[in-house]
């Protein structure tokens, strides 16, 4: 177990102080603090030096405990820092972890401001540190380029350059990217390199997929598969008789389908896939092969 210096303080009638040396004994006389190591005789806060103490350099640390009204559950957004100098700062409670350099923090009037970030690598989304954003109403550009996501409103202020944006698909939360630049207006974000199915999968909460039905077969995919000029297949070569499959809309318009053969294994396969003719939207019938598949 390591050793450390404990101090009194008889204003909060407490020990708050936790100090890495440790002395063979220590004492305090004329006002300063003398201490014994080694057999040399060292007095206390006698130049400009701070943390070190005989010959040896340390760290500094300050731990506070924040519990005003304990039943209720805080989400913690920001650390402002009254100091002539940044610190790295780490916070943890029972909602979740943060850490924030020293190198995240902004001069602000004479204070250090930082926003709090997640620990790298922990996604838990159900943490109250994952903020919802809303549906997004227009975007530029294709992934793995950098792509903009235009929203209707006014994004909540918690968001900030460098978090990393999720959104929701047919196989949980993915992640697209992180934010690398937020319009004046609160209504744009930039993500500089999300990759491809990250980006096709955000835009595609335009699109609506449902199971296939046996009414399909015949009244939607035997036209598409006869517009590509390709032959139909036979309903008894399908799964689940024609109806073991999906298929992806655009509104009211279907854009594309395609079916899962499962096994008595861990492995499926996906096949049959074909899509709309006569729906001319390229790049959109490419994202919602994406989500398809």
């Amino acid at each position: 177990m390591e050793n450390y210096t404990l101090t009194y303080s008889e204003s909060v009638n407490g020990w708050p102080s936790f100090y890495s040396y440790f002395p063979e004994i220590a004492l305090g006389m004329n006002q300063y603090l003398y201490s014994f190591k080694g057999g040399n005789l060292y007095r206390h806060n006698t130049n400009g030096l701070r943390n070190n103490y005989y010959g040896v350099s340390y760290e500094s640390t300050i731990t506070s405990v924040f519990n005003q009204m304990p039943t209720t559950s805080k989400v913690f957004k920001t650390i402002e820092l009254e100091s002539d100098d940044s610190w790295n700062c780490e916070l943890v409670s029972d909602l979740g972890a943060g850490y924030m350099p020293d190198s995240y923090f902004i001069e602000k009037e004479g204070a250090f401001f930082a926003f709090i970030r997640r620990l790298e690598g922990v996604d838990n989304l159900a943490l109250r540190s994952a903020q919802g954003v809303g549906t997004l109403s227009s975007t530029t550009g294709v992934g793995p380029a950098a792509i903009t996501i235009t929203f209707d409103f006014t994004i909540n202020s918690i968001m900030s350059i460098g978090d990393v944006a999720f959104t929701n698909s047919i196989i949980g939360p993915v992640e697209i990217g992180a934010i690398t630049g937020i319009s004046q207006d609160r209504k744009t974000i930039t993500i500089a390199a999300p990759t491809y199915a990250g980006f096709c999968i955000f835009v595609l909460m335009k699109f609506e997929i449902r199971k296939l039905n046996q009414e399909d077969y015949d009244s939607i995919l035997v036209d598409w598969w006869k517009d590509w000029r390709w032959t139909p297949p036979s309903k008894d070569f399908l799964p689940e008789n024609g109806a073991g499959g999906f298929i992806v809309y655009d509104k009211d318009i279907p854009v594309c389908a395609g079916y899962i053969y499962l096994t008595n294994s861990k492995v499926g396969w996906c096949d049959w896939v074909i899509s709309n003719f006569k729906y001319k939207d390229r790049r959109k019938r490419n994202i919602a092969l994406v989500k398809l598949v």
